[in-house]
């Protein structure tokens, strides 16, 4: 064997993070170069008969290929592998593939087979079949923390990726699905006009008191010249409250806009609390008391200025 064999063999498995087939690799090259790459430790065998370049070896997309590869035709990438392929989670650690109900595996640690009757809908991705996003977001549901779970359920409707009711459709057609009442709970929030965790985790468990009865849910205003969302809003004392998750919330931009936001709702006369992940998840209570303070406050002097004291926060219904 030319010493220059194993170089090239593994150059070229840089150049493409996909999984390679033993065979297809020795009618290139010599089987002694795929040995030498293998034992310099630039070549990785993720599955019997599959090689990498190590630099890949860890890649979701590597793994993902070379899972459905062994697996062979009608296997798809699904749950959070699937989820992150449609980036509506981070990539996991454990892949998950669906393979025949006769079939019976050992894998390695990184790799889940799911035995299903039917393949499920899928897309290329990078060459890669990975189940559609109703069917990524059902399967990868209940394997993630409940935040991250909720927050790739929202992500996908935010993006037009898939509806509540495709989500459900898919759910409701498995036998098994981890943590299924709590992913009916999110769709129905989803459906109902929720766009966050946090804004079901505001609805759900921090305003959700009689105190906040009369706020608006999912309010939509106009100020100078543009269309906005409020996801809580009391008439009475004309306050939004905003709830900022880290995600859609984060970046220099979306505060910069957030900011933009605040003005022109403050030039018609709305004035804007935003309260975090970390505060609405960990202290509640402080949360409901600066809401109950500022709306007591802005109600004293808008009464003072209007000389109405009858006002009332909700409609009731004879």
């Amino acid at each position: 064997m030319r010493n220059n064999d194993a170089v090239t063999l593994v150059e070229t498995l840089k150049r493409t993070p996909h999984a390679h087939d033993r065979h297809a690799i020795e009618r290139r090259w010599p089987r002694a170069a795929l040995r030498a790459a293998v034992r310099s430790g630039a070549v990785t065998r993720l599955l019997p008969t599959l090689y990498a370049a190590t630099e890949h070896a860890e890649s979701t997309l590597t793994r993902a290929h070379a899972a459905t590869t062994w697996v062979g035709s009608g296997s798809v990438v699904i749950g959070a592998a699937a989820a992150s392929a449609w980036e509506l989670c981070e990539p996991p650690r454990v892949i998950t593939v669906t393979a025949p109900l006769s079939m019976s595996r050992a894998v390695p640690p990184w790799l889940s087979l799911k035995r299903l009757a039917e393949r499920p809908p899928s897309a290329l991705w990078h060459g890669c079949p990975v189940a559609m996003p109703g069917w990524a977001i059902a399967t990868a549901y209940g394997h993630l923390p409940r935040h991250q779970a909720d927050e790739m359920v929202y992500r996908a409707v935010r993006r037009g990726l898939a509806t509540p009711g495709e989500i459900g459709e898919v759910a409701a057609s498995l036998s098994s699905v981890r943590h299924r009442r709590e992913l009916e709970s999110t769709l129905a929030a989803a459906a109902a006009g929720s766009e966050s965790y946090l804004e079901t985790v505001g609805l759900r468990a921090v305003f959700s008191t009689n105190d906040f009865a009369g706020f608006i849910r999912q309010h939509r205003v106009l100020a100078d010249g543009a269309s906005y969302r409020l996801d809580m809003y009391d008439p009475v004392t004309r306050t939004a409250v905003e709830l900022d998750g880290a995600v859609a919330h984060g970046g220099a931009g979306q505060r910069e806009r957030d900011a933009r936001r605040d003005v022109r709702l403050a030039s018609i006369g709305i004035v804007t609390l935003r309260f975090v992940y970390r505060d609405l998840t960990e202290r509640p209570a402080w949360c409901r008391a600066m809401v109950t303070s500022a709306t007591a406050r802005r109600g004293v002097a808008r009464v003072g200025m209007s000389g109405d004291s009858d006002a009332s926060h909700a409609f009731e219904w004879a």
